[in-house]
């Protein structure tokens, strides 16, 4: 139905991308980060929906003239709009793309797991992506992806959980951050700036102020441009989930492709300019695994 193509987009937009965008909003700025975000976020959704709009042309192109140059309009995979856009040539540069984007997201998840792994059991580095590697090997050998849907179920619980709680924690600091410093404005001289030093807890102290420098570096930026790619991982759900809506391609499902896609590009951008506002001072590429050893 159109409601679970929805949701099925965005669970598949919202992984492990997110967590390593708090880092990158700190090392280039906020504003900076929710620029580069809102850039990469309107490139994303328009190509995603330029997909959906050629495999719909090429659908209903293909019906009205009783031709089909592909096995199926319907079904069209991105090596067959390659194939249609630009020949043999275009499908195997499109196959290429998709392996290779496959197997950079595979890594910076590996990575990202094996992040959380060191907070977690405190283990080294290696061993944390090993073990991931071989758990993540493992699900790979099972006969049908549908057979994942219980550790889908508990992963997206879990990613919701953990947005929740970095989100919580940073709306919590920086309203505690701006009350203290309303007090402290109203104390007397002796007294200015006992408050929140004195805090203890890690969301009652004072957020620290980021570190002077010349403003983001180029490597900064390209980093923050990367990641803000990564986070949206979810090209590759685009055409099979409009291909499980209906017999015919769903004349709504572009409409509701961008939708979806303004939701989550909307959550990266709140989050990730939330937490780095209030945390400044994050060195973790996982803004859980930062949540982690702030608070253990």
């Amino acid at each position: 139905t159109p409601a679970e193509a929805v949701v099925h987009l965005m669970k598949g937009n919202l992984g492990p991308g997110v967590l390593a965008l708090p880092l990158q909003f700190v090392r280039v700025g906020p504003s900076i980060g929710l620029c580069i975000l809102a850039v990469v976020g309107v490139q994303g959704v328009y190509c995603m929906w330029l997909i959906v709009a050629t495999q719909h042309a090429a659908h209903f192109r293909g019906r009205a003239s009783g031709t089909r140059r592909v096995p199926s309009t319907k079904a069209l995979s991105f090596e067959d709009l390659g194939w249609l856009a630009f020949g043999t040539p275009g499908r195997c540069v499109v196959q290429a793309a998709v392996c290779v984007l496959q197997l950079g997201v595979c890594s910076v998840f590996l990575a990202l797991v094996g992040e959380n792994l060191v907070e977690a059991a405190g283990i080294a580095r290696w061993q944390a992506v090993t073990l991931a590697y071989l758990a993540c090997a493992a699900l790979s050998l099972l006969p049908s992806l549908a057979d994942l849907w219980v550790l889908s179920a508990f992963g997206t619980a879990a990613m919701f959980f953990a947005l929740g709680s970095a989100s919580t924690a940073a709306v919590f600091r920086l309203e505690h951050a701006a009350a203290a410093e309303a007090i402290d404005a109203t104390l007397p001289a002796p007294l200015g700036g006992y408050l929140p030093s004195n805090l203890s807890s890690p969301l009652l102290q004072e957020p620290s102020p980021p570190a002077a420098g010349g403003g983001a570096s180029f490597t900064a930026i390209g980093g923050a441009a990367a990641s803000c790619f990564y986070a949206l991982e979810g090209v590759s759900m685009v055409l099979p989930v409009g291909n499980a809506l209906a017999p015919e391609p769903h004349p709504r499902y572009p409409l509701l492709l961008v939708g979806a896609l303004s939701a989550v590009v909307a959550t990266f951008a709140t989050v990730s300019a939330a937490t780095a506002s209030a945390f400044p001072d994050i060195s973790s590429a996982s803004i859980t695994a930062d949540m982690a050893r702030r608070f253990e």
